[in-house]
């Protein structure tokens, strides 16, 4: 009997998976959809489709409340918000906000309000999803590539700082090794640089009120000791030496 009623206990466990899997569905883009459940509906506000922005894009949006019949789930809470550029990963936010650092192009995002949900045997989190939006993104940051120096060894102390900026600037600038900021208003060449590691990086600002950095350079200066005048010293000391000492020989004599 033991045995039998397991077995029953088994069938109808499996039974009330298989009704809810007919009942469950996860969208491939994360949604939740369930027969009681209300989805919570994401209207992005900004930024508004075929609309142009430049550098920075301000997002906000509005979400109304999701509803449930609680004979079917027995806990559903929000868990925030999120949204994708371009089909990268989410990024989550608490709310409206600003984005930045977006390449010159056309780009598109979806907002996502995520909650947890908990109904049998499935959990959370799951997400409601808003429509895409597309607009375009004019840069005027501009963009900084160092060319010199590299990432390697130089057997100088002095090393060229050689670097490109795509667009006007009113302001260029580098630090090295964390030091406060040196303006230069073109290419130059870092002097006096002792033995060891070192990194720079360049700052410039364009004619649009746009700051940019660039990435940061890691080098390493190493100056050979300087064996030959050490060896000529050496020589001359000799020399000296061996002259004094006959002088003072011959003056015996």
């Amino acid at each position: 009997m033991k045995r039998k009623a397991i077995a029953l206990i088994l069938i109808l466990a499996l039974m009330f998976l298989a009704v809810a899997k007919t009942q469950f569905v996860m969208k491939a883009e994360g949604s939740f959809v369930f027969d009681g459940y209300i989805p919570s509906t994401i209207s992005i506000t900004s930024p508004k489709n075929n609309e142009t922005y430049i550098d920075r894009v301000p997002l906000s949006f509005s979400t109304t409340a999701r509803g449930f019949d609680p004979t079917r789930f027995s806990m559903l809470w929000g868990a925030g918000y999120g949204y994708s550029i371009d089909g990268q990963a989410p990024v989550s936010i608490d709310g409206n906000t600003t984005i930045m650092g977006l390449s010159a192009g056309t780009h598109w995002i979806v907002v996502y309000s995520y909650f947890y949900v908990v109904w049998g045997q499935v959990s959370g989190p799951f997400s409601d999803d808003s429509a895409p939006v597309y607009f375009t993104v004019i840069s005027t940051t501009p963009s900084i590539s160092i060319i010199e120096p590299k990432n390697t060894t130089y057997n100088a102390s002095s090393v060229v700082l050689n670097f490109t900026v795509d667009k006007p600037t009113s302001w260029l600038a580098y630090s090295l090794d964390n030091e406060a900021n040196v303006s230069i208003s073109e290419n130059t060449t870092l002097l006096g640089l002792p033995n060891g590691l070192h990194h720079i990086t360049v700052y410039a600002n364009s004619t649009a009120n746009s700051m940019a950095t660039s990435e940061t350079i890691y080098f390493y200066v190493e100056v050979p000791f300087p064996t030959t005048l050490v060896l000529a010293s050496v020589i001359t000391v000799a020399v000296v030496s061996i002259s004094l000492i006959v002088y003072f020989k011959k003056r015996k004599h």
